[in-house]
Parts: C-alpha cells; sequence; structure tokens
C-alpha cells in the first residue's frame, strides 16, 4: 500500500489540531491554546516513549501517534472554545462561509507564496548557484542569532490579526487604529534594532564560540540581518493591519513588489558584492516594500480624519 495513503489521513488531523489552535486566538483565548499545545507534547511525549519501550517505534506509528494526539486534543480544544455549528440561528450558510474563505484565502496564499519567494529565491536559489553552497550556510549561520527573536515574533503575531479585526468591529475611529498600528511596528522595530546592536557589537566573540571562527570574516552580515528583519516585521504588521481592513489584495502587491526587486537587483548586486550584496538586496526590498506599506496603511485610514 502505498505511504501516502497511511501517512495522509494522519497528518490531515494532526493539521486540524493547528487550525483548531487558531481558534483560540479568535476567541482571545491564547492561554487555551498554549495549554492545548502542553498537553499534545505530552501525549506525543508518552507515546514516543511507551513505542520505544514496546520496540514498535516505526514510520507509520509515529504518523499514526501524532494524528492521535492532534486528534484528542482538537476534541479538548473545541470542547473548550464551543463552536456553533451550521443550522444555529444567526449562523451562516455553508455555501456563504465557502465564499468568503475562498475570497480572502486566494489573496492570501498568493500572499504568502510571494512572501516566501522574496527571501528564498534570493537566499536558496541566486546565492547557491553564483557564490555555492558554503555562501549560502554562511547566510544561514548568521540568520540563526535572530531565530530566537524572529520565533518570540511569530508566537504574537498569531494574535495581533484577531485583535486589529476586534479593533475594528468594535467602532474604533481609523485614525485610533492607524496610531496603535504604528505604534506596535515602532515597539517591535525598536526591539529587534536593539537585539541587532546587541549582537552586532558583540559579534566576533559570538561567531567564533558558535562557529570556532568559521563565519567570523561575515559579521556585515549580522547587522545587515537585523535591518531586513526589522523591515520585515513592519510588513507583517501593515499588512495585517490591511487584512483587517479587508484589503487583502493588498499583501499581495507589497510582497509580489519586493520579489521584482529582489529578481531584477539579486544577480547584479551578488556579481558585484557578493554575499553582502545578496543580503543587501533583500534589505533593500524589504525597507521599500515596508515604505509602501505604511503608506496603503496610511491612506486606507485617512478617510475618517
Amino acid at each position: 500500500m502505498p505511504s501516502f495513503i497511511w501517512v495522509s489521513p494522519n497528518v490531515a488531523i494532526f493539521a486540524f489540531f493547528w487550525l483548531v489552535r487558531r481558534g483560540c486566538y479568535t476567541q482571545f483565548q491564547p492561554m487555551c491554546a498554549a495549554v492545548g499545545s502542553i498537553f499534545n507534547f505530552f501525549l506525543v511525549s508518552i507515546g514516543v516513549i511507551l513505542l520505544w519501550r514496546w520496540n514498535k517505534l516505526s514510520l507509520f506509528n509515529s504518523f499514526l501517534l501524532l494524528g492521535i494526539a492532534g486528534g484528542i486534543t482538537s476534541l479538548m480544544l473545541i470542547n473548550k472554545l464551543k463552536p456553533q455549528i451550521k443550522g444555529y440561528i444567526g449562523n451562516p450558510g455553508l455555501f456563504t462561509v465557502f465564499n468568503e474563505h475562498r475570497k480572502y484565502g486566494q489573496w492570501s496564499i498568493l500572499a504568502f507564496l510571494l512572501y516566501w519567494s522574496s527571501g528564498q529565491i534570493l537566499i536558496s536559489g541566486l546565492v547557491p548557484i553564483f557564490l555555492g553552497l558554503a555562501a549560502s550556510a554562511a547566510i544561514a549561520a548568521i540568520w540563526n542569532l535572530y531565530r530566537p527573536l524572529s520565533l518570540l515574533f511569530q508566537s504574537s503575531a498569531s494574535i495581533f490579526l484577531p485583535v486589529f479585526s476586534n479593533w475594528l468591529n468594535t467602532g474604533m475611529p481609523l485614525i485610533e487604529f492607524r496610531k496603535r498600528v504604528i505604534n506596535l511596528v515602532i515597539i517591535f522595530i525598536g526591539i529587534f534594532l536593539t537585539y541587532g546592536i546587541l549582537i552586532t557589537c558583540f559579534s566576533k566573540l559570538i561567531l567564533n564560540f558558535l562557529y570556532c571562527g568559521k563565519y567570523d570574516r561575515y559579521i556585515l552580515l549580522v547587522p545587515l540581518w537585523s535591518i531586513a528583519l526589522s523591515a520585515s516585521i513592519s510588513i507583517n504588521l501593515f499588512n495585517m493591519a490591511l487584512k483587517a481592513l479587508g484589503l487583502v489584495r493588498y499583501s499581495s502587491i507589497i510582497w509580489g513588489m519586493s520579489t521584482g526587486i529582489t529578481l531584477t537587483l539579486g544577480i547584479p548586486m551578488i556579481l558585484f558584492f557578493g554575499i553582502n550584496g545578496a543580503l543587501l538586496c533583500l534589505t533593500f526590498s524589504y525597507i521599500l516594500a515596508a515604505v509602501v506599506s505604511f503608506l496603503l496603511v496610511y491612506k486606507q485610514t485617512a478617510r475618517d480624519v
């Protein structure tokens, strides 16, 4: 029997757990999501230990375990969230829900693909082709210094879109909404730049300690990554604001522009400036996209000023 036949249902159930987990954020219950993740981790850990003790640890049983743990956790979260099922008074029909998700999803998926492409085309595509895999590894090694902060933002960002939507749904004036979004952007830029400055000041010591001097000559990448990530965070927050305003298509335009700049300037920058040029190109594309996203948010929230 083909492996995907027995792997796919378990993966689907585990993916359903992540979907249900997102429902906790829409109801502003991040603690519920955290408890669900801890409970799922507990089930998987116990399952792995038991399978190992019984000498039954295998690829099939591993996916089966993920599916069972995800299914049990999903049921626990659903019981906590108590979602309304179609047919309840005031609940929209199935076709209406599907149509709304289709309109939102088609632009959201395109924006995500362009967002992924804007960085990966350069780092995983052009850099290895023109500079070799060692250069790509160097960029990834420097990126590891910022991974903890990036994970912190990703975990926080899960609740930003529901919060932004709630602000607007409760009748918040657009000028106030804009101020709050901009203040949030400033806070995260400050955090990332402060972290970047500290990492840059001790970059030689840190790189030497982590990689035994292998990447000491790539110190310039440390501050460049800080600026690029700060711009990327700004774009993501402004994009969430645009999504809350119902303007999902603008996200595709913003990340599409960033991807276009990367494709246009990437090769010349790499050929002239090497690995530093690659990250300079990425940084420039993100900064320009951040400016455009800010202008779009400013324009769309100036209607009641």
